[in-house]
């Protein structure tokens, strides 16, 4: 179910976005750009699945899965990013 299949690749999008916003330190101004790269390049995984050119079974929901946890990641970087301010 859920947990075998959609958690994992929740797990791996969050923990990729956190990385990354940890490399770039993006500010509020570059946060959503990089929020909407890393939503499309979980998007293009999946295409690059449905269409043949790497291993794997596409999956729409997997879409939803990476959007959510780049959605968790920024919540986590805004709500990081304004402890440090006060």
């Amino acid at each position: 179910g859920f947990l075998a299949w959609y958690l994992p690749d929740y797990l791996w999008m969050l923990a990729l976005s956190l990385a990354i916003f940890a490399v770039t330190e993006p500010g509020k101004k570059e946060l959503p750009v990089w929020a909407a790269v890393l939503a499309l390049y979980g998007s293009g995984w999946e295409l690059a699945q449905h269409i043949g050119l790497v291993s794997g079974t596409a999956d729409w929901l997997d879409v939803i899965m990476y959007i959510m946890a780049v959605g968790s990641a920024v919540m986590i970087k805004l709500l990081l990013t304004r402890r440090e301010k006060t």
